[in-house]
């Protein structure tokens, strides 16, 4: 019997997790409330999106939940805005 010992889930592509006690698992991936995994992605002023393979500090950019949304990028000095892949 296989035994699930963490989950993480990445809101924004490429960036930290969050680590999750509990989570759903729907069609589109593992949600928790209003965030879902890689919902949000890093873009540069021309629209293009990063990945940590071309950028390793996104390391250091993880997410945050607020009460008013469903996350916050924390990533000091690095002026990335974190914009939904949906959008």
């Amino acid at each position: 019997m296989a035994i699930l010992s963490a989950i993480t889930l990445y809101p924004i592509k490429s960036c930290a997790g969050m680590a999750l006690r509990t989570a759903t698992l729907k069609r589109a991936g593992l949600t928790v409330g209003p965030v879902s995994d890689r919902e949000w992605m890093v873009v540069d002023a021309a629209g293009y999106f990063l990945t940590q393979r071309e950028h390793p500090r996104m390391a250091l950019m993880g997410p945050a939940r607020t009460r008013w949304t469903c996350c916050a990028a924390t990533a000091p000095s690095l002026n990335w805005t974190a914009r939904s892949a949906s959008a």
